[in-house]
């Protein structure tokens, strides 16, 4: 087969990709996602806008194609497997007087999933490259059992996040690289919850999706040709949903049928520095900025004139990481990494969609590279710090307690040379 028509087939490979399901616990602050590819998960996510390593460049620094010496197509998948468990809770519900709702105690909501990701990344020529990624950025996934303490403020949550994001890079000089990309964006978002009026149990169970449209432009400069520095900004996006409502056992007051609501994606900056100290020791590092305060609350507005509000008020966030690499031999790399997020959400308004918190990473990887083949295998372990929640909303509704955390990620991923 020439290598034009396995690139053809590549790009139709990428469009099916758009079919996957993406269920996904958010690993990143809040409901972001750095699990794009498996290439930066074995330094924990260090010198992703520095590296240019493979085709995920165009995700994380546009820039970075005009590096990669050869075209290339890249697939990965990683496996997220949250604990998560609340204990120490109390909740209520109901007006004009609460009552206290009686649950599962501790109770361990649930969150596995699989994070696919696909690159591609054609040399036109020695100043222009092109790239297209299909990725998620944002994702949440969070299940409650039915007589979980929590259940009436939620029993499902998901962020679904398709991203198809065509890029165009530049290489100005030996020196410098600039790139950006467009991201139009899926959006599809659940949450359920169970209700107890007049002591009855009922559901409302909310779903939604829409479109928002960003970009993400970077550049790169190397000082020295064992050094790389890497800067990224990634645009805020807000995008507008709307979808329908399915209800039991409520008060005609909230027999409603559509819902409409937004969700605010927050636009970053992302410094990388790399630095190859001889044949064998590379070192990488990223400091990450985050403008999460631009997430102020979640609303519900429904087609009969009620809404339910959810205060937010993140606060901003930065993000340190530092990793190395070791190349072994020709054909086998090892990785290894640490990292420190901070989360945005703070105590008072710590939903039970979102138990999130300050973390800590270490993560492995390796590499193994024979002929045009490239595999990338990574292991990660999150510890969060634990987080209290006192939390207070509408319809009655309270949650007081702790949420106690963990994470483990294993990712692999191949990628194919056109030389």
């Amino acid at each position: 087969m020439s290598n034009r028509s396995c690139k053809r087939n590549g790009i139709k490979a990428l469009s099916l990709a758009t079919m996957f399901v993406f269920s996904q616990q958010a690993l990143a602050a809040a409901y972001a996602l750095k699990e794009q590819s498996v290439t930066y998960l074995g330094t924990a996510f260090s010198g992703t806008a520095s590296s240019a390593e493979d085709a995920s460049t165009n995700w994380y620094n546009t820039a970075g194609l005009t590096e990669l010496e050869h075209d290339q197509i890249l697939a990965a998948l990683t496996y997220i497997s949250p604990k998560a468990k609340l204990y120490d809770a109390t909740a209520t519900f109901g007006v004009p007087v609460a009552s206290a709702v009686t649950g599962q105690m501790p109770t361990y909501p649930t969150g596995n999933g699989l994070v696919p990701g696909m690159h591609i990344a054609y040399k036109f020529n020695r100043c222009w490259s092109f790239g297209l990624s299909i990725a998620a950025p944002f994702g949440l996934q969070i299940k409650y059992p039915g007589n979980s303490i929590a259940r009436t403020l939620i029993t499902h949550g998901q962020i679904v996040t398709v991203d198809i994001s065509p890029g165009v890079a530049y290489k100005v000089n030996d020196q410098w690289s600039v790139g950006a990309a467009f991201d139009p964006t899926r959006v599809i978002a659940t949450l359920d919850n169970a209700t107890l009026f007049g002591g009855v149990p009922g559901y409302i169970n909310n779903k939604a999706t829409g479109w928002g449209y960003g970009f993400h432009v970077g550049a790169m400069y190397k000082p020295t040709k064992c050094t790389k520095m890497g800067l990224t900004y990634f645009s805020r996006m807000t995008p507008h949903l709307d979808g329908g409502v399915a209800v039991l056992n409520t008060p005609v007051s909230l027999r409603m049928t559509k819902v409409t609501t937004k969700v605010d994606f927050p636009d970053r900056l992302v410094y990388s520095l790399t630095h190859k100290y001889n044949d064998k020791w590379t070192v990488e590092a990223d400091v990450e900025w985050t403008h999460w305060s631009v997430g102020k609350y979640i609303q519900l507005d429904w087609n009969n004139g009620a809404n339910t509000r959810f205060n937010t008020y993140f606060k901003n966030t930065w993000r340190l990481a530092l990793g190395t690499d070791y190349q072994y031999n020709k054909c086998w790399l090892f990785k290894a990494g640490i990292s420190y997020e901070e989360s945005p959400v703070q105590y008072t308004y710590r939903l039970p969609a979102l138990p999130d918190s300050n973390r800590y990473w270490l993560a492995f990887g390796a590499k193994y590279k024979t002929g045009n083949v490239t595999i990338d295998v990574a292991y990660a372990h999150a510890w969060f710090n634990d987080a209290a929640v006192g939390l207070r909303t509408t319809l009655g509704r309270t949650l007081f307690g702790t949420y106690k955390s963990s994470a483990n990620l294993v990712g692999a991923q191949v990628a194919w040379d056109f030389m």
